[in-house]
């Protein structure tokens, strides 16, 4: 297994999907999970106060968008529940999204969390990651995200790995501002008291936000799984930036005499065998061990294998089709 060494940061921010938790988490638990359980939930939460202020939210959002419509509250208690399942399942396929919806699908995971119906994957390195830098290195931890920090506490609650919310020092969320944009990241820094960019170290399963994080001086490593991943990450700007590469958190190690991974580049970094005729093959990715992600749904199945004699060209068009897929879905969670 390769080992990167940098410099101790001072802070570690990472984004929770594809960094923390398997990407296919949404599709293959929390997405189904909604599908199978939208009307269980309406029935065994009748009449409180939150669902139906949820469904009022729903019912004006329907008529906004087009719906499907939901019944009027003046109608009977099946025909709204039917009405608001066709509307949550209708949405989901549509991946269309919007603020009540996206709260009411927090309430059915939240809901599921709770009563241990599912579990956040996290994988095994990050959990043993973030346990050795938040307690025995005394590295501040910071959860970034494109969608509600509280959100991301609560997954980060309820875990394979048991509860990872005390080893994170705060959540930042998208309050503080895309994390596309350089001025995020450099807003962040400055809210944090860091006396240099490059006392944070980010680390990200998505070019686009590494590239963002490191035109604000951040030190950024990429986090890819598989070789797809590579691929898909292998585009002009981040090929400018020289961004590393680790598959697993177990490569990264910390030391006061290296340098901070910004200043690493192409020395560390595995685009090598990736551009050319398209034949050559990536190192293979360092074992991530995924257990099953819900007590219902199996989710865990390794969806990394390619066939290896498909052209460079063609996995990355296939890999681009799924990461914009991904990204939709990604913002609605």
């Amino acid at each position: 297994m390769p080992i990167l060494k940098v410099r101790k940061p001072k802070a570690i921010f990472f984004d929770m999907f594809g960094t923390v938790v398997k990407t296919s988490f949404i599709d293959k638990v929390l997405f189904p999970y909604i599908r199978n359980n939208c009307d269980t939930f309406l029935a065994n939460n009748w009449g409180k106060r939150v669902l139906m202020r949820d469904i009022n939210l729903l019912r004006e959002q329907s008529i906004d968008d087009g719906g499907p419509l939901i019944a009027k509250s003046n109608e009977p208690n099946d025909k709204i529940r039917r009405s608001v399942v066709e509307y949550i399942l209708r949405c989901q396929e549509e991946v269309r999204t919007n603020e009540a919806i996206r709260i009411f699908r927090f309430h059915i995971l939240f809901d599921a969390l709770n009563r241990g119906k599912i579990r956040t994957a996290v994988y095994s390195d990050v959990a043993i990651g973030l346990g050795d830098w938040a307690i025995k290195q005394n590295i501040d931890l910071y959860v970034l995200s494109n969608g509600w920090k509280y959100g991301s506490m609560k997954f980060l609650k309820k875990t394979n790995h048991e509860d990872l919310t005390l080893l994170i020092k705060d959540y930042i969320d998208t309050d503080a501002g895309s994390l596309t944009d350089p001025s995020t990241f450099a807003m962040i820094v400055q809210k944090l008291g860091l006396q240099s960019p490059d006392d944070a170290l980010f680390l990200t399963h998505w070019g686009v936000e590494g590239i963002a994080a490191h035109r604000a001086g951040l030190s950024v490593i990429l986090v890819t799984t598989h070789r797809d991943d590579i691929i898909r990450e292998h585009t002009e700007e981040t090929k400018k930036c020289q961004l590393p590469i680790i598959r697993s958190f177990n490569e990264l190690i910390f030391t006061h005499d290296a340098p901070p991974a910004s200043t690493l580049g192409s020395s560390v970094d595995d685009w090598s065998g990736i551009s050319g005729s398209g034949t050559e093959s990536c190192p293979s990715s360092a074992s991530r061990s995924m257990p099953n992600m819900s007590n219902n749904n199996s989710g865990g199945s390794n969806n990394g294998s390619v066939n290896k004699s498909k052209s460079n060209k063609s996995i990355q068009s296939s890999s681009n089709s799924k990461t914009s897929a991904y990204q939709s879905k990604k913002t609605q969670i």
